[in-house]
C-alpha cells in the first residue's frame, strides 16, 4: 500500500492529536463544559480527512466529504446498530446524540484548505511498520471518544439520608436497574446495584456496592466501590475518581433523597 508521509507528518494532523487526546483524558474530566464537549467535535474534524489523505493522498474532496458524512452518520440513530454490535461482543462504543453537534462541520472547509496547501510528489512510498505505529497513535486519538472503558474505584463515602431504609430501597428499585440483597449483619444491610443508566444516557453504573443501616436521624448509605462505562476515556486515576464520586452523588445519593 503507498501512502503520503507527507501528510503524516504534517504539523496539522500531529497537533491535532495531542489536542485530542489532552481534551479527551484530561480537560473534559477536570474541567468539563460546553467548550470542552464540543473540542472533540471540531478538532477531531479537522484531522480525520487529513489521517483519510494518508491513504487516499490524491483524494482530498472525496476524503473531506467522507468525512463529514461518516460524522453525519455517527451522530444520529443510524449507527444505533452499530453501537449495539458493539456492545454485544464487548467493544463499548457510545456516543451522544445532540443536533448543535453538526455545528463542528463548518471545519471542513479549513481541513480542505489545509490539505491542499500541500504539493505531493509524484511517486508516493509504500508504507512501512514505522507508518504503522503512528497511524495506529492517530486511531487511538480518533477513536477516545466513542469508546467507554471500564473504570473501578473504591471511594468509601458515607451519606445521611432522612428516610428509613426501606423506602430507600423502593426508591432504589424504581430507577430502572438491577438491585441485589447480598447481606445482612450488624453493620448493616448489604446491597449490589447493577447497570444504572446516567449522565443523559452517556454513561453506566455497571456495579455499585453499598450498604444501608437505619440510625436516629435517618438511614447511613455507605457506599464502598464502584465499577462504571465512562463516557469518556482518562489516563489520569486522580481524575476520574472525582469523576466517579460526582456522578455517585448526584445520580444515586441526590435521586434517593429526593
Amino acid at each position: 500500500m503507498n501512502i503520503s508521509t507527507t501528510y503524516l507528518r504534517s504539523r496539522g494532523l500531529w497537533f491535532g492529536l495531542l489536542v485530542l487526546l489532552l481534551n479527551d483524558h484530561y480537560l473534559k474530566l477536570n474541567f468539563p463544559g460546553p467548550i470542552t464537549g464540543k473540542l472533540s467535535d471540531v478538532v477531531g474534524l479537522f484531522v480525520f480527512p487529513i489521517f483519510l489523505s494518508v491513504f487516499r493522498p490524491r483524494r482530498i474532496i472525496q476524503n473531506c466529504i467522507a468525512a463529514g458524512i461518516i460524522f453525519c452518520l455517527w451522530k444520529s440513530h443510524l449507527s444505533e446498530p452499530i453501537i449495539t454490535a458493539g456492545n454485544s461482543i464487548g467493544i463499548p462504543f457510545t456516543r451522544t446524540i445532540d443536533q448543535t453537534d453538526y455545528a463542528a462541520l463548518m471545519v471542513l472547509p479549513a481541513s480542505t484548505y489545509y490539505l491542499k496547501r500541500w504539493r505531493l510528489p509524484r511517486l508516493l512510498p509504500r508504507i512501512r511498520l514505522t507508518h504503522l505505529v503512528f497511524l495506529a497513535i492517530g486511531f487511538v486519538a480518533l477513536s477516545a471518544t466513542t469508546l467507554r472503558p471500564v473504570f473501578g474505584t473504591s471511594l468509601d463515602k458515607k451519606y445521611n439520608i432522612n428516610a428509613t431504609p426501606e423506602q430507600l430501597v423502593r426508591d432504589i428499585r424504581q430507577m430502572d436497574c438491577q438491585l441485589h440483597l447480598i447481606s445482612s449483619n450488624a453493620e448493616g444491610s448489604h446491597y449490589e446495584l447493577r447497570n444504572l443508566v446516567i449522565d443523559g444516557k452517556d454513561s453506566m453504573f455497571r456495579l455499585v456496592r453499598f450498604s444501608l443501616k437505619e440510625n436516629k436521624s435517618g438511614t447511613s448509605v455507605h457506599v464502598k466501590d464502584i465499577t462504571t462505562y465512562e463516557g469518556y476515556a482518562s489516563f489520569f486515576d486522580s481524575g476520574r475518581r472525582r469523576w466517579a464520586k460526582k456522578l455517585v452523588k448526584t445520580y444515586f445519593i441526590e435521586e434517593i433523597a429526593n
